[in-house]
């Protein structure tokens, strides 16, 4: 299991963290769509997520049927573990339950991959532009399409400025296991809670250039079960 390391003392003291908050219980009932950010219970930093599809995307309901938002509490049940305490503060309703956002973008699949490596800023512009771009928010956007190389990106503050983090559920590759043959967990963190807490992660601006152990893409070199490790590539950008 991926663990974090050095940045550790940095992430127990971000504003997006909150401290020994009970994980709240599986939703009794399922909230209708909302193509809105629902009104805030709180005025902190927070991680607000997404349900996106293509123009021409296959609608699977994972925001619906409780699929996302079981994955993220049982991240942060693991983060909570490793942190001593400390969760991620996700954007939730009154009830408690996360807020997660329906979008059907303007573009269809195959508009959105020819972008290629800019597939992440283009549906960053496109919720911003929907009213999805709040001062106090970065957001976690689970999207029914593929990348060209990847199953998730996100922005890397200060190198690659943005507020937004995008799981691509399709993507599929020649010499691994497709994005879409990885299952979302309900009892302990896997594929894609990894990922998440990798992404979003990046959004809060790690890890540090200023890091010995920086490398390429905002990644570590030093250690491979380090949450953020990206190959032993030594120090550069993408």
């Amino acid at each position: 299991m991926r663990r974090l390391n050095w940045f550790l003392v940095v992430l127990i003291a971000a504003a997006w963290v909150v401290s020994n908050l009970p994980v709240a219980a599986a939703a009794t009932k399922l909230l209708p769509r909302a193509s809105l950010d629902r009104p805030d219970v709180s005025e902190l930093y927070q991680v607000h997520v997404i349900y996106a599809l293509p123009r021409d995307g296959s609608d699977r309901l994972l925001d619906q049927v409780g699929i996302i938002g079981r994955s993220l509490e049982v991240m942060n049940t693991w983060l909570q573990g490793a942190t001593k305490g400390r969760r991620l503060r996700f954007d939730r309703t009154a009830s408690g339950d996360i807020d997660i956002s329906f979008v059907k973008l303007s573009r269809d699949e195959s508009t959105l991959k020819a972008f290629r490596s800019r597939i992440r800023g283009e549906i960053e512009k496109e919720i911003n532009g929907l009213g999805f771009n709040h001062p106090r928010k970065v957001y976690l956007v689970y999207y029914e399409g593929r990348s060209t190389k990847t199953c998730g990106a996100s922005s890397r503050p200060p190198l690659l400025k943005g507020n937004t983090a995008v799981l691509y559920l399709l993507t599929s590759f020649k010499k691994a296991p497709p994005c879409y043959k990885h299952r979302f967990q309900r009892e302990k963190p896997g594929w894609w809670e990894n990922t998440a807490i990798h992404e979003l992660l990046h959004t809060f601006g790690f890890a540090a250039e200023c890091g010995k152990n920086w490398s390429k893409g905002s990644h570590v070199s030093d250690d491979k079960m380090d949450i953020l490790y990206g190959g032993r590539r030594g120090p550069g950008r993408r």
